[in-house]
């Protein structure tokens, strides 16, 4: 079976990538420039990858031609589909990988987003049955785990005594995802076959309290005593801290404050009584 995977300069992408090759599986990349992606990778890439330009693709000329896809699978690139900017940027991407998917006989496509997205979804769902693709739709909770956005994002805060944490009055729940156990979901799946024209949430077991989470980083990488969390109700002015006193680029802290912002809890419901899944521990993911 051949895998096409877009959206390689996202870490869940990346972590795919280097991850669903296999005896059975032949899995080949898109991204601007693959040489920088191999510089990068702390993991050796043994996908076939090639150099493209998703966004400035015409439909009328796709430079590459593979091996018969059976499915494709695209990670969305862009920080908030709630943007009108954003939105159109991303259906455009989409848009030329759905061509790109065509093109090399693939007409069942994979799309993973982010859970705070739910609400916007619709726009992503109406481009595939305007195209006539089979489709699956997975919005996912926080990542968590090496590798991921959110402990880039720790990793930053963490060089700052004074943590500025964007907190609403009610509580945050999150249901964290291990990085590894999406990996091993995915590769657990028969995408061929399964879900189709469907969508799906998928977040971790365990629910914590965003602080929760924080302090569990704080307590494996750093100590708690040499921080201090500041939660503040005011989504602008935690971001205002962030960029200007923790030098937090919106690259690292996009996910988290945007969940912070539209949180909802997700709902594995929809698969887990086809799929038999054991869970990791958040404490041994982080």
């Amino acid at each position: 079976m051949n895998a096409l995977v877009c959206g390689l300069n996202t870490y869940l992408g990346k972590a795919i990538l280097t991850s669903l090759q296999s005896e059975n599986l032949h899995v080949y990349g898109i991204i601007r420039d693959a040489s920088l992606l191999e510089a990068r990778g702390a993991n050796p890439i043994n996908a076939k990858l090639f150099n493209v330009d998703i966004i400035r693709l015409s439909s009328l000329t796709f430079p590459i031609l593979l091996p018969q896809i059976d499915v494709s699978f695209y990670f969305t690139q862009i920080p908030d589909l709630a943007d009108e900017i954003c939105i159109q940027y991303e259906l455009l991407s989409l848009k030329n990988f759905i061509q790109l998917s065509k093109n090399n006989n693939c007409t069942r496509i994979v799309y993973f987003g982010r859970v705070y997205d739910k609400n916007n979804i619709i726009y992503i769902q109406q481009l595939f049955e305007k195209e006539g693709i089979r489709y699956t739709i997975v919005l996912k909770d926080v990542a968590i785990g090496n590798g991921s956005a959110f402990e880039s994002f720790m990793q930053q805060m963490m060089t700052n005594k004074l943590i500025f944490l964007y907190k609403p009055i009610e509580k945050v729940i999150l249901r964290p995802v291990c990085l590894s156990d999406f990996i091993q979901w995915v590769k657990q799946v028969d995408w061929q076959h399964d879900f189709i024209n469907e969508y799906l949430e998928f977040g971790g077991q365990q629910a914590v309290e965003i602080e929760e989470l924080m302090q569990l980083y704080l307590s494996k990488y750093s100590s708690p005593q040499k921080h201090k969390i500041i939660t503040i109700p005011y989504e602008c002015l935690a971001k205002l801290l962030n960029r200007i006193v923790s030098k937090v680029s919106y690259d690292h802290y996009a996910d988290y404050i945007n969940t912070m912002s539209k949180r909802t809890l997700t709902d594995n419901s929809k698969w887990t009584n086809l799929i038999p899944f054991q869970y990791s521990k958040i404490e041994t993911a982080v």
